[in-house]
């Protein structure tokens, strides 16, 4: 029988006679009504002149502007602090904000164009709320009401998500029979908490300002679900590609479907959050009296839900709010929250767009899951893992705050601030992930995941038709401090460059030669020209031109020299690494296709350092290659591995072309070639080797440090799949 699961005993309604007073304050230069004006004397000297009831603004320009001792006039600007958001309502939420420290989390450089997707697994969401429907997630692949399901998600016309509760398309509030007001809320309230637009000058800010919100409806107009439409808007929100979903309601018994569910989430790197419950007068031990789902953890310690209690605005456990060390992984804010609210005007009761002051672990949870976006969005590189491990250690302990029977029992309260240095630290410093792309024989799907195997992101790179493969590689190409993928089609595609954000979102693109060339790219993403951003360096591939290009984001070749005799037309592969720590990145290549040429080092300007051979002079199998400090010394190291016909072997090369080592990644039989990338994927400074197997390989990733010896290892997508896999990484 299906578990029932209610908002009955997640969210109260505390009422306050304070209302407050609402503050409005511009972080944008804005026009005093071209009253006030700012002028420049000789000299130096700035002052500032404002109209009066008989002197008009027009009249006071006029006059400055006649003086003769006056250099500029300026109609006069006014300013704010940046991080303090405009929000009409904001100092309803300074309380519960400033606890977490959020202000300070926001004050960190984000990237317009990561914007994690929060699943809102409640009783809908009302995505024409002014302060959440910039951020309501949408289904691009789909046409309203033509009843085709384009994407082939099997949820027909789903551009604004799936009401689970009548399998409907959409996932906004809807008053049943018997409806109740807070439970219609109760959805809205919840998106408002995580991601209602911030700093936008009207009603409220979420935590994460620019998050992307699902509406998943699993709950009915009375705050009631099973397991059932539980288990079947998680697995949605999986197959939408959803990073968190939020749980904000509570039941008292297991279910093994709903258990399912929330591992496939676990295993598909998303982060679940539940909240843990209320109870109408004290809260229960969980170690004792389990409720779920935020009990629902894997048999083997696995940490499936992160478990939220509330507290108060003095950091002791709401009266209200469940607790277990067993459950328990973090507490937050849950009194006296602030948020956006359902709208539907013919419903006298559904009037107010904003409101309050909502208490519960409902709105605890949602802090959460706003502030893992806010940190997915500033470290998209961190797994899932990662991410939910930072949050975790990085709050404050409030045990000595509170009695001693539940000292252990609330894990650490939230601390935005704290997330984000431990973040930065040497502790968790930037990992790369491995990205891997089908060789040939498979539809140009980019994959990324972390040394475990963990995938954090999947998306179609070109066409679905295009299966003669991609070549993919990784760096910060347009300085904003976040990495990018860039991809180039393989022999048989056009010249069709595209760079990506890590989640997959198409940044920029261009056509690097003449749209008929299908020769192929070989790719590297390095600095050449000095301006500290990240260039693309271009290879032609075979029946080419022997030419090697060096193109910023918006295709502009900036720079290009031809390393073989202009004969040589099978094709070659580029590298990009500092080899003597100088600061500037040389550019290695080698043949791709049947030759016996030999590996060769410019230097940026494209004159020749040096060249040696990879392999003997009789090998004519082309040299895959890529380059990174793999031993932590600052200097580069050159991978090379076989081409096709050649065995599974890895050489590393230092920069005067000496062997240091080398090893079969594979059984030193197989003849498909081994393709390398390099990429520091433990964040401790010295890059690993990482391979992937070429063509007839099965889709096996292996990654070695500089001694030959396997640090990771693991099986990517489907298993029977032989194409072979590209692979990139940074470093």
């Amino acid at each position: 029988m299906p578990r029932l699961f209610s908002i009955k005993n997640a969210l109260f309604l505390i009422p306050s006679l304070a209302l407050g007073i609402f503050i409005w304050q511009p972080s944008v230069a804005q026009d005093n009504e071209l009253c006030s004006f700012a002028a420049r004397w000789q000299g130096g000297q700035i002052s500032r002149y404002t109209c009066t009831a008989r002197v008009s603004g027009a009249e006071v320009k006029a006059y400055l502007e006649s003086q003769s001792g006056i250099e500029l006039v300026s109609p006069l600007r006014l300013y704010s602090i940046s991080l303090i958001p405009n929000d009409t309502y904001y100092s309803e939420q300074t309380s519960y904000l400033n606890q977490i420290r959020s202000y300070e989390a926001w004050d960190k450089p984000m990237s317009d164009s990561l914007r994690p997707v929060i699943a809102v697994l409640d009783t809908g969401i009302d995505i024409n709320h002014p302060d959440l429907s910039p951020n309501i997630w949408f289904n691009p692949w789909e046409v309203p009401g033509d009843r085709i399901d384009q994407d082939q998600n099997g949820f027909v016309d789903d551009q604004y998500g799936w009401d689970f509760i009548n399998n409907v398309p959409g996932g906004t509030p809807k008053l049943e029979e018997g409806w109740i007001e807070l439970a219609v809320q109760h959805g809205t309230i919840v998106a408002g908490v995580a991601g209602a637009v911030g700093n936008n000058a009207q009603g409220v800010a979420g935590v994460a300002w620019k998050a992307r919100l699902m509406p998943v409806r699993v709950l009915d107009s009375k705050g009631v679900g099973d397991t059932v439409t539980v288990a079947r808007g998680i697995d949605y929100a999986i197959r939408n590609r959803a990073d968190i979903i939020n749980l904000s309601f509570v039941g008292s018994l297991s279910d093994p479907v709903l258990e399912d569910a929330i591992k496939r989430a676990y295993n598909a790197g998303i982060l679940v959050v539940a909240a843990a419950g209320n109870e109408a007068a004290v809260g229960v031990d969980m170690n004792l009296v389990p409720q779920y789902p935020v009990c629902d953890d894997g048999p083997n310690g696995e940490n499936f839900v992160i478990g939220v209690a509330a507290v108060d605005a003095a950091d002791r456990l709401a009266g209200f709010s469940n607790y277990g060390s067993k459950c328990i992984d973090i507490s937050a804010p849950g009194t006296d929250i602030y948020s956006t609210q359902y709208v539907n005007a013919a419903e006298p009761k559904l009037t107010k767009p904003y409101g309050g002051y909502w208490s519960g672990t409902s709105v605890a949870a949602p802090l959460v899951s706003g502030s893992l976006a806010l940190l997915k969005s500033a470290y998209p590189t961190y797994s899932a893992s990662q991410l939910r491990d930072i949050l975790i250690a990085s709050g404050d302990q409030i045990d000595s705050l509170n009695q001693q029977i539940y000292r252990g029992k609330l894990g650490r309260r939230l601390n935005l601030r704290q997330a984000f240095e431990l973040a930065q630290s040497s502790n968790f410093s930037a990992k790369s992930p491995v990205i891997v792309a089908p060789l040939t024989g498979q539809a140009a799907y980019v994959s990324t995941y972390d040394i475990s195997g963990e995938q954090l992101s999947r998306f179609l790179a070109y066409d679905p038709r295009f299966l003669k493969g991609v070549n993919v590689a990784a760096g910060d190409v347009d300085g904003d401090g976040q990495v990018e993928i860039v991809t180039a089609p393989r022999q048989g595609g056009g010249p069709h460059i595209r760079v990506w954000n890590l989640q997959g979102q198409l940044e920029s693109q261009f056509m690097a030669l003449p749209e008929n060339f299908r020769g192929g790219l070989s790719l590297a993403v390095g600095d050449i020209t000095g301006d500290k951003k990240a260039d693309i360096v271009l290879g032609i591939g075979p029946g080419g031109s022997n030419l090697v290009g060096v193109y910023n984001t918006e295709g502009y070749r900036l720079h290009q020299f031809v390393p073989y005799d202009e004969k040589y037309v099978g094709g070659v592969n580029v590298a990009v690494g500092d080899l003597d720590a100088d600061g500037f990145n040389e550019v290695v290549v080698a043949p791709a296709g049947t030759s016996r040429l030999p590996v060769r080092i410019y230097e940026r300007t494209g004159v020749m350092r040096r060249e040696f051979y990879a392999w003997p002079y009789t090998f004519r199998g082309g040299v895959n290659i890529a380059m990174g400090d793999t031993d932590g010394d600052g200097m580069a190291e050159i991978a090379l591995g076989a081409g096709t016909g050649g065995g599974p072997q890895v050489r590393l090369f230092n920069r005067d072309g000496k062997l240091l080592q080398q090893f079969f990644a594979y059984d030193s039989k197989f003849r498909g070639g081994v393709n390398v990338a390099v990429g520091d994927l433990e964040g401790d400074g010295a890059s690993e080797i990482i391979t992937t197997p070429g063509t007839s390989g099965g889709p096996h990733v292996r990654a070695f440090n500089a001694r030959g010896e396997v640090r990771t290892q693991f099986f990517v997508g489907d298993t029977k799949f032989r194409g072979g896999l590209t692979v990139g990484a940074f470093h």
